[in-house]
């Protein structure tokens, strides 16, 4: 049985993004769309990200990017 982390892995795995659309998305839309905001939201997106998918060691980095 998978735990509730590899099950999230395997699902956005199965999503795929154009690179420039998520660039697009990233540096254009989301700054235009939350100004001033944008650090802090981008942060507390990161710090969620973090929460919701722990690793327990720098090693496992690579692995969870791939």
């Amino acid at each position: 049985m998978k735990s509730k982390f590899e099950a999230s892995i395997d699902h956005l795995k199965e999503i795929e993004m154009n690179a420039y659309a998520y660039e697009l998305i990233r540096e254009i839309v989301l700054p235009d769309m939350l100004g001033q905001d944008y650090s802090s939201m981008m942060y507390w997106a990161g710090k969620h990200l973090a929460r919701k998918f722990p690793l327990e060691s720098w090693e496992q980095f690579p692995a969870f990017f791939e």
